[in-house]
Formats: C-alpha cells, sequence, structure tokens
C-alpha cells in the first residue's frame, strides 16, 4: 500500500511540474497565455472523456444532413471554387455519401461502403469516377476536387469513436493555443488527435497527421453551432449533438523544404449543416450506397480504380 501511495503522489507531481513548464513558457515575451490554464484537478479523466464522446457518436450511428458547401481547391487547370448544396448520409463505420448539387445538377458526389470508396468528379471538363479501397496506396487522405476522402471525412466531423486503453487515472493532455483537451487517437483515416471544447468538452478541432506526426489536414468546428440531432427512441433533451458549421483545411507547403506533408489537401472546404436528423429513410439508404448503381446512373468520362 506505500509503494501505491508514493506511486500517486509521483504521478501528481509530474502533472504538477508539467504545468508549470507550459505556464513558464507560455509566459515568455511574445507568447502570453489568452487563458488561465488549467489546474491539475481540472484535467479530465482520458477514459470519461472518450466514454463520453462514444456515447454521442453511437448515437449519431446513421444520420441524414443537409445544407451547404463551400469548395476552393488546385489543380491542373488552375484555382477553383464553388459553392454548392449538400446532402449527407452517414452509417457507421465507413459508410458515407455525400452529394453536391448546383444548380439542380450533381457536381460531385463523394462515396464508400465498408470496402471501398470512390468519387464523382461531374465538375471537371473530363467527368471522371475513381475508386479504391480505404487503404488506397499514393492517396492516404486527399483526393480530387473535394479534397478528402470519406475515411477522413468522418473523422474530421469528429464522428469517430476513439479507442483507449489507458490506466484509468490518466488524464487528457492539454493544448495552450487552442485552450483545449487532447486526445491521440488512431482515425478511419490514420493517426489523428482530437481538440475538446474546455468545457463543453464536445471537438472543435480534428487533426490529420501524416506518417512523421506533422499535422496533414486539419478541420475546425464551430463550438457555438453545434445542434441538437433527432434520433428515433431517445428523448428530445438527450439528443446527441451534431456539428453545424465545419472548416477543412490543408496544411500549406513548407516554404524551406518545398515539400506538403502527405495526404495534406490544395485548399480547403466549409460546409454548413442547416440539419441533421437520425430518422431516414431505409431504402433511400441501401441506394445511396450502391457503387454499381450510383455508376449506372451518372455518365462520366473515365474510370479510374487504385490499387
Amino acid at each position: 500500500m506505500r509503494r501505491k501511495r508514493n506511486h500517486s503522489r509521483s504521478i501528481g507531481e509530474l502533472w504538477q511540474c508539467a504545468i508549470l513548464v507550459v505556464t513558464a513558457l507560455l509566459t515568455l515575451p511574445g507568447c502570453a497565455p489568452k487563458v488561465k490554464p488549467p489546474e491539475l484537478a481540472e484535467f479530465p479523466i482520458l477514459r470519461e472523456l472518450v466514454d463520453r464522446h462514444n456515447q454521442r457518436v453511437a448515437a449519431l450511428e446513421k444520420t441524414y444532413s443537409q445544407g451547404v458547401i463551400e469548395l476552393n481547391w488546385i489543380d491542373a487547370e488552375g484555382d477553383h471554387f464553388e459553392q454548392a448544396s449538400l446532402e449527407m448520409w452517414l452509417q457507421h463505420p465507413l459508410r458515407t455519401a455525400v452529394r453536391i448539387e448546383k444548380f439542380s445538377e450533381v457536381i460531385l458526389w463523394l462515396g464508400s461502403d465498408d470496402q471501398r470508396w470512390w468519387l464523382f468528379d461531374l465538375i471537371s471538363k473530363e467527368k471522371s469516377l475513381t475508386s479504391g479501397p480505404h487503404q488506397s496506396e499514393g492517396t492516404p487522405t486527399s483526393v480530387g476536387a473535394f479534397g478528402v476522402r470519406p475515411a477522413a471525412l468522418i473523422d474530421l466531423l469528429g464522428l469517430t469513436p476513439l479507442a483507449q486503453d489507458t490506466p484509468p487515472d490518466d488524464r487528457a493532455g492539454y493544448d495552450a493555443v487552442n485552450d483545449s483537451w487532447i486526445v491521440d487517437a488512431v482515425g478511419q483515416g490514420g493517426a489523428m488527435r482530437v481538440h475538446f471544447h474546455r468545457k463543453l468538452l464536445l471537438p472543435v478541432r480534428v487533426e490529420h497527421l501524416d506518417a512523421s506526426g506533422r499535422v496533414a489536414v486539419y478541420s475546425e468546428l464551430a463550438i457555438n453551432r453545434y445542434q441538437s440531432a433527432r434520433v428515433p427512441g431517445i428523448a428530445a433533451i438527450r439528443h446527441p449533438k451534431m456539428p453545424g458549421l465545419i472548416d477543412v483545411r490543408g496544411v500549406p507547403s513548407n516554404p524551406i523544404q518545398g515539400e506538403r506533408p502527405a495526404g495534406s489537401l490544395d485548399g480547403w472546404m466549409k460546409i454548413a449543416l442547416n440539419e441533421t436528423t437520425g430518422v431516414v429513410d431505409e431504402t433511400t439508404m441501401q441506394r445511396v450506397f450502391d457503387l454499381e448503381r450510383l455508376s449506372r446512373a451518372m455518365r462520366v468520362d473515365r474510370v479510374e480504380t487504385l490499387p
């Protein structure tokens, strides 16, 4: 028992030292903190934070959303910007369908089932279908005009459950720049870091990391735009929260090294959701995740299947 008390005391001392170091660094000239750093007692228990997140995500297992999207990207044809309406169907763990329409015409359709992902690009001069398994080589995160693959999109929306096998007394990390709790995890699109609001404990930033640990793509989820999603069987007061405004951006290339983090997208997108509901039509859900049916409906000039 004495050994256990000493161990607990050393853990507390380590946390206090870490907080003092962070505070000292932030008080250097030009690095003054915008907010008061948290005390040790404020740091949430990691398992409790993850459990709370996973319960919300589980309640959003099957959803339909509609809203608008802004896309800004760079390709061989130059710079592009589009604003269009959006419909999105999600079913965990990997089924996605994102329909982007302008003037009643589909311009992009991103989707996936449990084994593969696809993108119908009907906005470029050469209309194309690109598809591949979720772990396709050569496109670790980004793809086409939309910017990110479906698996990465689920992560960036803050809708991926987090797995944490940690000691019961482990606490979440703290990011002083964003004043947020942080959890490192592996998402559907690879290594990621999730930032949680310090008070409301909802995701406010999700970072996708490349093999060297650099941020390749990140999303910012506006805390004041979270909205309740109506879910069958759950009382209105307990409806899960869904982000309503999402900014996704790629990290600019390094001007010195002249390279971009692997998987970084050339551009950004902003998604504003007007409504998300868990009340979905099962027939529609089956259709939007059916690549063969979608291929017959879309007329493309080129088909590329990645290994």
